[in-house]
């Protein structure tokens, strides 16, 4: 009896080892987007920063030769996207919020006018 017991206790936490990495929901989202000149020119090399205030979190990362940014695995929050370039003047978006499962496109425009578009 004890040993038919503890292959039921095995078997159970098996069961639940196994399968609750399918069953855990990822809280989890991503900001991307493009940064351009006013003449929609991409700004490869641009620092973007996201920061979500609320939870102390700040992350940067470059834009790549096509001027394209991904921040990936963000958590649920309020985020401020900003983008910076020597010669430009500085972009910035708040109350960006992101939740769970959401992938948000921010295109940042850069220059004189610093609209977004």
């Amino acid at each position: 009896m004890a040993a038919r017991k503890t292959l039921f206790a095995a078997s159970t936490f098996s069961l639940a080892l196994f399968t609750c990495p399918w069953l855990y929901g990822q809280a989890t989202g991503s900001i991307s987007g493009a940064v351009t000149d006013s003449t929609g020119g991409a700004i490869p090399g641009a620092k973007v920063t996201v920061t979500a205030s609320s939870v102390g979190v700040s992350r940067n990362a470059p834009t790549d030769d096509k001027g394209r940014y991904l921040f990936p695995l963000l958590g649920v929050a309020n985020f401020t996207v900003q983008v910076e370039m020597k010669g430009f003047q500085t972009a910035k978006a708040s109350d960006i919020d992101l939740q769970v499962d959401e992938h948000r496109s921010e295109e940042r425009r850069v220059g004189k006018e610093c609209r977004s578009r």
